[in-house]
Parts: structure tokens; C-alpha cells; sequence
């Protein structure tokens, strides 16, 4: 949160729940090999995995720049959306929303907005040296036309750029909609709810949601009978205890 903004502004948070997302990925990835060490082994073992040592993980690159160089991220007096990564890396305001640019060539963004300094700063370095002059005289240049007409300029001149969306446009998007991203899942109470599709493109095994996510304790005694050969008395003791929790009956 001290990696993104400018001079003097709060800590940042980010909006999303990337901690959690990542650590179930982090979880896949170690069963996968715990699996796979099994197939050779044929023995199981326990697999751990904790969302602060994850999202350290996440923060790789600076982490190791700040252990190894003694380099931590450093705020400018511009707002930027990252402190190491050079000018024109950001989000800018246009006549009608919003665009993203990524780690583009200064003279080619300077081709963009036909702006004979940018088009000067050729050195490989000249995105840090000068970021937070960069930043202010770029800051407001993209308010004069819409996002569309940013985005043809920017691809016309090799710059890498993208719009901002919010959800009702993300959702709209042609890109999503031609590669089915939003799908339909089925629900034990509401009947049907719309989700994100599974991200893997298998074609050999194609993926599928063909359940929705079991509700707490559903199938607690089903385990428990069917796996550990619990009797139903040792299963109601433990739900009386709070060991476990079930929502479906003990079986008899």
C-alpha cells in the first residue's frame, strides 16, 4: 500500500481479494504436487499454505530488490500506479472514461499526443529520470478526446494501452462475451446464478460447473460414514461437541 500514489498520501489498499484468490491457487498447485509425489511414493502427506506468506510471494520483485539492494518502492510527487516502474505506467482521465498505459517507449506515447519532448526522450532511462515530469505534463493531455480515439492512436503507434472499465462494460465487452467468461451455474436455493467460468482451457478434458459450492456441513456425515466409517452416535457426538458442523440428518 506505500508502493502506489504519491508523496504524502495514505497507504492504498487495493479492492480486490487477491490474498484469498491467490492462496486457493497457491492450495491447488500443492495438492497437485502432493498428488503427483504420491504417484511415485505411494504416500500421502499433509499440505499447508497461509495467505500473508502468499501474498509476500506476490511482492516478489520488490521484496527481493529491497533485501538483496536495500531498495524499497519510493513515492514521487506525481501519483503513479507503481513506485519502480517508469513514466507512463498509469491511469489517465479521458473526454469519456478512462485509459490504462503500460510500460510503452516515451516517443512513441510522444507520437500518440504529438508531443515534440516525449518524442526527445529516447534513453532507455528517460522513463525514470524524468517520470515526474512525464506525469504532469501528460496528467490532463487525454481529456480532449474519447477512449476509442486514444485507443486507435495508441495502436496506430505501438503504444500499449487499454480502457478502464467498471463491471456493466467488462461484462459487455465483445472479448468477454466471444470467449464465454460468464456462464451459469446451478444453485441449491436460487435455482441458477450466473458466475466467471472456470479460466483453464482444457481439450482434452474440457472444464465444466456442474454444481454449485455445498453448503457448510453438507456432506459432513456422508464423509465421515462413508470414508471413516463413523456410526451415527460417534457423529452426533461430535456435532453436539462443535468438533464438526452438518446440515444434512446423521444417518442411522
Amino acid at each position: 500500500m506505500f508502493s502506489v500514489g504519491k508523496v504524502g498520501d495514505a497507504p492504498s489498499p487495493g479492492a480486490l481479494w487477491a490474498a484469498d484468490v491467490m492462496t486457493g491457487y497457491q492450495a491447488a498447485i500443492g495438492i497437485l504436487a502432493a498428488i503427483q509425489a504420491r504417484a511415485r511414493t505411494g504416500e500421502g502427506q499433509h499440505v499447508e499454505v497461509d495467505m500473508f506468506s502468499v501474498v509476500l510471494d506476490a511482492q516478489l520483485q520488490e521484496l527481493v530488490t529491497y533485501l538483496n539492494a536495500g531498495r524499497q518502492p519510493t513515492r514521487k510527487d506525481e501519483a503513479t500506479a507503481h513506485a519502480s516502474i517508469p513514466a507512463p505506467y498509469g491511469v489517465y482521465e479521458t473526454a469519456d472514461g478512462w485509459l490504462t498505459l503500460a510500460m510503452s517507449p516515451l516517443p512513441a506515447l510522444g507520437a500518440v499526443l504529438d508531443d515534440p519532448w516525449l518524442k526527445g526522450l529516447s534513453h532507455y532511462n528517460d522513463g525514470h529520470v524524468h517520470r515526474d515530469e512525464v506525469y504532469r505534463r501528460i496528467r490532463t493531455a487525454f481529456r480532449g478526446r474519447t477512449t476509442a480515439e486514444w485507443l486507435a492512436l495508441c495502436d496506430a503507434h505501438g503504444v500499449w494501452a487499454g480502457p478502464v472499465h467498471d463491471y456493466p462494460a467488462l461484462v459487455g465487452d465483445p472479448h468477454v462475451q466471444a470467449t464465454g467468461m460468464i456462464t451459469t451455474q446451478p444453485h441449491d436455493v436460487l435455482g441458477e446464478v450466473r458466475t466467471t467460468r472456470v479460466p483453464l482451457r482444457l481439450s482434452g478434458t474440457p472444464t465444466a460447473i456442474t454444481r454449485g459450492a455445498p453448503a457448510l456441513g453438507a456432506h459432513t456425515a456422508e464423509v465421515l460414514t462413508d470414508v471413516l466409517g463413523y456410526d451415527a452416535a460417534r457423529i452426533g457426538d461430535l456435532v453436539a461437541s462443535g468438533a464438526v458442523s452438518t446440515v444434512a440428518p446423521v444417518p442411522a
